[in-house]
């Protein structure tokens, strides 16, 4: 997945992937089952919709979860949720930017990456590689 393409930095057109973007891995077949994304700069109820659809998730399924432009924004409606995951990103400033995997339920297992303010971001956005190996949690 080349997540790059979905931040603030990724090229022309940021404009279509602002907010926070999820993507369900099924970590079976090594590909994203569902991909989302919500706009937590332009709209209010972005930041409930994408914590509605966190805690939907099955427990023990694998999420990527990417800022992109302006994501902190209007993001508070979902801070409680994704920290619950293991992402706490309540101190990400204005364009600065946020990449995690989580399995959901694992919150100890989640891998994350955060900068903090636009002037880092643009000099080293957030990123990772993430390998998902051994056994997975499943309930």
């Amino acid at each position: 997945m080349q997540a790059w393409r979905y931040s603030y930095c990724g090229g022309d057109n940021w404009r279509n992937y602002r907010g926070v973007n999820t993507f369900l891995i099924n970590v079976s077949s090594c590909s994203v089952e569902e991909k989302s994304r919500y706009d937590t700069e332009g709209d209010a109820s972005a930041a409930t919709a994408l914590s509605t659809y966190l805690q939907e998730v099955d427990n023990g399924k694998v999420v990527a979860i990417l800022s992109a432009n302006t994501a902190s924004g209007k993001l508070s409606n979902a801070l409680q949720t994704l920290q619950s995951l293991g992402m706490d990103v309540s101190d990400v400033k204005y364009r600065g930017s946020f990449a995690g995997v989580v399995q959901k339920g694992y919150p100890e297992k989640t891998v994350l990456r955060k900068v903090l303010t636009e002037t880092l971001s643009n000099a080293n956005p957030a990123a990772l590689k993430a390998t998902i190996a051994g056994n997975l949690h499943t309930q």
